[in-house]
Parts: C-alpha cells; structure tokens; sequence
C-alpha cells in the first residue's frame, strides 16, 4: 500500500490515507462521508471508478482517464471534464449543472434519463454523445471554430459528401459558418413527405458547400 493525498484543486488537503489504488482511496473517502468537493483529478487515471450517488461541487476530472467510470444517479456542478476520456462512462439519471465538456471523449457514453444544464461542449466530436437519451437539456452550448451556438434540443450530426453538418435548434453549423432557419409547419394539405425535408436539407448543405 501507499500513501494517497486527496487534494482541492487549490492544494487543500481533502483526505490522506494509506490504499492500493487511488480509486479506492477516493472510494474509501466516499464511503466516509468525507467531502470531495472541489477535488483536483486533473489527468489522473481513474478508469471504472464507483463514483455512484456522489455530489461533487468544483471538481476537476480535466485530461483524466474516466473510461467505463460508474457516475450515474450523481450531481456535478461547476466540474471541469475537459479532455477527459469518458469512453463507456455511465451518467445515467445524473445532475449535470455548469460542467466543462470541451474536448471530452465520448464514445459509448451513456447519458439516459440525465439532466444537462448550463454546461459547455466543443467540437463536433461532442455529438458523438447520444443527447437524446437525456431527461432534459437546457441552455447548453457547442464551440466550433472561434464561435459558439447554444441549444436545448438533442442536436443532429449529418455526415455529406466527406463534410460533417451539425444541426443545433434552428442553427445549421457547417466548417466554420452557420446558417440560421425557421422550421414553419404547413398545413396538412400540403405537409411535405419527410424525404422531401430532409433533401431540403440536403439541397442547402450543397449550396453552402
């Protein structure tokens, strides 16, 4: 065994004691009722940490291995997630308040029956994270290039001719330009098929190519 240090992201210590891994000190810590608010994981390796039920307030998780991580029925507010790798995470049922995505690695995440709200993502490798099994989504946000597009709407990743076109509530965002749309319905007499509107789509990816 080690001594493993548990500190803020401002140095404070947080917990210290002596275990084989740093996953079952901060395990262990939990299970203590100690709080880890505030903890600094900053690209540490913490792949298939239990992190099942716990609320955590400005903690750090930026550049960490969070692959086949158990975070589901938890709380994160203010936490950094940043260039983290979250391949095969599990946030099921979880509180996702003002959380740092940007560049984050999603690859079989799975968010069902989540809550996101008020947290930032970056690049279109983020739509790779399936929005549509969440609860709820608010005032999100999605970088790309120098810009940013909010939404509120699981958003659409559409691959075209070799181009990749995000869709984020009425923003078409292609390379680094985006075209805004209002989607009005017809009447029923005249409602379109849906192939029709979706090569509608298509038609305006080609203009704008």
């Amino acid at each position: 065994m080690r001594k493993t240090k548990l500190v803020t992201t401002n140095q404070t210590l947080l917990y210290e004691g002596y275990h084989p891994t740093l996953n079952e000190a901060i395990e262990f810590a939990i299970a203590q009722g100690i709080s880890l608010n505030h903890i600094d994981l900053s690209y540490k390796n913490i792949q298939h940490i239990n992190l099942d039920g716990v609320t955590l307030h400005g903690a750090s998780f930026k550049g960490a291995n969070l692959n086949g991580a158990n975070m589901s029925e938890s709380e994160f507010l203010l936490c950094d997630f940043s260039d983290s790798d979250m391949t095969n995470a599990c946030l099921c049922y979880s509180k996702i308040d003002r959380c740092n995505f940007k560049y984050a690695i999603f690859s079989e995440t799975d968010i069902s029956m989540s809550t996101l709200e008020f947290s930032e993502f970056q690049g279109f490798s983020s739509l790779q994270l399936n929005f549509h099994k969440a609860f709820v989504l608010q005032s999100l946000t999605l970088t790309h290039f120098d810009k940013t597009y909010p939404f509120s709407a699981p958003p659409t990743l559409i691959h075209s001719a070799g181009h990749q076109v995000a869709i984020l509530d009425k923003v078409l965002v292609y390379k680094d330009d985006a075209h805004t749309f209002e989607h009005k319905i017809p009447p029923k007499s005249i409602d379109y098929p849906s192939s029709q509107k979706i090569q509608s789509i298509v038609d305006l990816i080609k203009k704008i190519s």
